[in-house]
């Protein structure tokens, strides 16, 4: 069997704009910071928060003394109290070019990266099976809302102002603008060495994952985001050939735990949120779980971390060397790529933001011209081409081609056809088979004749 990748043009508006998240490098803000380091109580909560903002800055030598655990609802109020939220993070926001209310169009996203804020992602009973019982934050949809994978796509009838949302056509009049404000004056760590956002572009249908993927957005810049959107398809005749062959899944063959939709990452994120519940008895905050699962505390750092390693770095070798593990029942997922996948690529470039030009007044956000030098930055987001290059993976050489195709190429170099495939047949078998008969035939006339001259002459 041969499987060919062939190209196919594809139009912009069968699929949608990707999810845009984008997270603030501040892991907390200094005014709400400093009143928990000042705090002197030694209560559950109030030592929960201490412990939780040196986890989120990253300041090890000050959590190593303490062993905290966490409830779902805990870690939501603090995640709420301390990170930046979306209204005060968007400024301003353009689709289509047309001016619409920032929350509107995003959401919160509690990510690896802490709180962020995510645009276009589909609905959460969308996204899980079963999203009463997950942790997650309330999502607001003042659009109408379609069931949208990328095997299913877009329904015929689908509005166009349906969620996840799409464009009809490229360049930056028809995509994504937004004005973010850092807030530099309220930084009080970094989840990096340096200030600004964190950007990721990723599918409508899958959770993102900041802090391995995304890119940095400057305050002081003006960012240009070019979008190159990458599909990859099926045809219907590949169902039937095994998953060591073709190398991707369906949907419809492999049922997540917590996701509708099967996704690679998606499903490698519930691979490390599985493993970690199997060895740690817990799940990080930021990973698929159901209510009733202990999020992980301090005292599972370090367990967290080891199984990080093994789900994300692929180093189960370095799995035996680590004291008191043993060797998991299961590291390998086997997360396959999806036969139908759609992943998006960009191109950004970026220049500085000036105060001799003339600004848009809602982007200053009723600040002056200086503060916005210093601590914003305004992004735009768009597809480049009207058409796209999709690649679909299909059978070109089976069995039945194979005859056919040795068959042909036999009859051409050879002179061969049925006809000699039916002669050679016969000198194989039926010749031989008359030959062998005829010989055995032999051998009983000569039999005879020897007993024939035996018997006594008599007249």
């Amino acid at each position: 069997m041969i499987i060919s990748l062939s190209p196919r043009a594809t139009l912009l508006e069968t699929i949608p704009f990707p999810a845009v998240t984008v997270c603030n490098m501040n892991g907390a803000k200094k005014s709400v910071a400093e009143d928990i380091d000042q705090n002197q109580s030694n209560d559950s909560d109030s030592l929960f928060e201490k412990h939780m903002l040196r986890k989120l800055c990253r300041d090890n030598e000050l959590m190593s003394g303490s062993k905290v655990n966490a409830s779902w609802s805990k870690m939501q109020n603090f995640m709420v109290k301390v990170s930046q939220p979306c209204h005060t993070m968007l400024v301003a926001c353009l689709w289509r070019s047309e001016e619409m209310p920032c929350h509107a169009m995003f959401n919160p996203e509690i990510t690896d990266e802490g709180m962020c804020c995510s645009f276009n992602k589909v609905k959460r009973n969308f996204i899980y099976r079963n999203p009463r019982q997950l942790h997650g934050l309330n999502y607001t949809f003042p659009y109408p809302s379609i069931d949208w994978t990328p095997e299913s796509g877009y329904p015929p009838d689908a509005p166009a102002n349906a969620n996840p949302w799409r464009v009809f056509g490229p360049g930056k009049g028809l995509g994504l603008t937004i004005v973010l404000d850092a807030e530099l004056f309220d930084y009080y760590c970094s989840s990096t060495a340096s200030v600004g956002f964190k950007v990721l572009l990723h599918s409508p249908v899958e959770t993102p994952r900041v802090s391995e993927f995304a890119y940095f957005i400057t305050p002081g810049d003006e960012a240009r985001v070019e979008i190159t959107p990458k599909i990859s398809t099926t045809t219907p005749d590949l169902v039937n050939i095994p998953e060591s062959k073709r190398r991707c899944v369906f949907t419809s063959e492999r049922n997540l735990r917590f996701y509708r939709t099967y996704t690679q990452r998606n499903c490698e994120l519930e691979c490390q949120s599985n493993f970690t519940l199997q060895e740690c008895k817990c799940v990080p905050f930021y990973l698929p779980k159901d209510s009733s699962t202990r999020i992980c505390g301090t005292a599972d750092d370090e367990c967290v971390e080891n199984v990080k390693d093994i789900t994300e770095k692929r180093l189960p070798e370095d799995y035996k060397n680590r004291t008191g593990w043993e060797k998991p029942r299961n590291i390998n997922c086997s997360c396959l790529p999806s036969c139908v996948q759609i992943f998006y690529t960009k191109q950004m470039s970026t220049g500085k933001l000036e105060d001799m030009f003339n600004v848009q007044k809602s982007f200053l956000g009723g600040k002056n011209l200086s503060y916005y030098k210093q601590n914003m930055a305004v992004v735009h987001f768009f597809f480049v081409e009207n058409y796209f290059t999709s690649f679909e993976k299909g059978e070109i050489f089976g069995f039945t081609d194979f005859l056919s195709s040795t068959g042909g190429l036999l009859g051409l170099f050879l002179g061969f056809s049925f006809m000699s495939a039916a002669e050679i047949a016969y000198f194989v078998t039926i010749k031989v088979l008359f030959s062998k008969l005829r010989k055995n035939q032999r051998k009983e006339n000569i039999t005879q004749t020897r007993i024939f001259k035996s018997l006594p002459f008599a007249e």
